[in-house]
């Protein structure tokens, strides 16, 4: 028996991420950092639309639910535009940005994803981390994360992805969020604003979208709310 979801993690995540989720549900996630010929695989993609394209074709076509959270999201939203969704059942998005629509916001944040690529090189993991916590988009109930020391080898795939994979080298995708043709789920976390915003822009445009706004959380939603989204998937699957 095939796991309900595919789940995609975010910029500095793995798996792990998914394991409350997955106490409550069978998920199966991949590791978009991993060894694994299919991981190597689909980040020598080098772009987000390529990303899409082979996770639909490598995972997809089983009808199962597609969930991402934010970095993960953005992949996610990519494979539902590969074919419009229709090896999915439906998505489950999480902090997702579809899109800067600003040329010169895009290159400041191409720039400011190459500076914490250059970090992840330079920095201990707690400075990294210190570092990272620090920005507005994490303030919420979860505080930081713990215990984050990841291999240099694995340093070094999140440093390309953030490049590769960066918002700001990301087409918008606001006009296109119309070809998606499966149910999603978006959720947001009440207290992240800037995101809960784009979110409620977003399903105005998807044709079949709920929005769940999570009380009380901020942008971690799988550390903050791990049995909501567990439920939201079971509920499209």
């Amino acid at each position: 028996m095939l796991p309900a979801a595919l789940a995609l993690h975010g910029a500095l995540g793995g798996p792990e991420d998914w394991s409350a989720v997955g106490r409550k549900m069978r998920v199966e996630a991949v590791d978009l950092f991993g060894d694994e010929e299919d991981e190597r695989e689909l980040r020598a993609t080098r772009n987000l639309v390529s990303a899409g394209e082979f996770i639909s074709s490598k995972w997809g076509g089983e009808r199962r639910v597609l969930a991402g959270y934010s970095m993960g999201a953005r992949v996610a939203l990519h494979a539902l535009l590969a074919d419009g969704g229709s090896c999915w059942s439906g998505a489950v998005i999480l902090g997702a940005h579809p899109g800067l629509e600003d040329r010169d916001e895009r290159q400041s944040r191409r720039d400011l994803d190459a500076g914490w690529a250059e970090k992840l090189a330079r920095l201990t993991p707690e400075a990294f981390m210190n570092d990272w916590n620090l920005q507005g988009l994490f303030s919420g109930k979860s505080g930081g994360v713990a215990r984050w020391n990841p291999s240099d080898r694995r340093r070094e795939s999140m440093a390309v992805a953030f490049r590769t994979w960066s918002l700001g080298a990301q087409e918008p995708l606001w006009e296109r969020l119309g070809e998606i043709q499966v149910p999603v789920t978006w959720m947001v976390g009440a207290e992240d604003v800037k995101f809960l915003s784009l979110a409620e822009r977003a399903i105005a445009l998807l044709p079949e979208a709920r929005l769940v706004r999570v009380p009380s959380c901020g942008h971690r939603l799988l550390i903050e709310a791990p049995g909501l989204v567990a439920e939201e998937i079971q509920r499209l699957s």
